[in-house]
């Protein structure tokens, strides 16, 4: 049940990789809408992995989160270079690795606080 978040959030960045042209993409704001994606993928994997916060992750959990996602981010870039009018990026990949390490810094800073 706690992974279902994650799940929608893969589905929607699939389906908004296979666009020819999805929202957004002519107002040059693409890196930073990469960040917010991939750390809404990111806080989702958190959900899923610790029961909805009930569980601590410890920082090797965190690692594997880190993997993937960076492994998801570039099988995106792959399938967005087979879609009409769209590349891949080496630079959409970094954007995303910078929102997925931001999250998992960020619930660390705060599980460490916490307990």
């Amino acid at each position: 049940m706690h992974w279902i978040p994650a799940l929608a959030t893969i589905c929607l960045i699939v389906f908004l990789s296979h666009q020819r042209h999805p929202p957004g993409a002519g107002l040059g704001l693409n890196p930073l809408l990469h960040v917010i994606e991939y750390a809404l993928l990111t806080v989702t994997l958190v959900w899923g992995r610790s029961s909805g916060l009930r569980r601590s992750i410890g920082t090797r959990q965190l690692f594997r989160l880190w993997i993937l996602g960076t492994l998801f981010a570039v099988s995106d870039e792959i399938h967005q270079s087979f879609v009409p009018s769209r590349d891949a990026s080496a630079g959409d990949v970094l954007a995303d690795v910078a929102g997925m390490t931001l999250i998992l810094v960020a619930y660390r800073l705060v599980r460490n606080r916490i307990h």
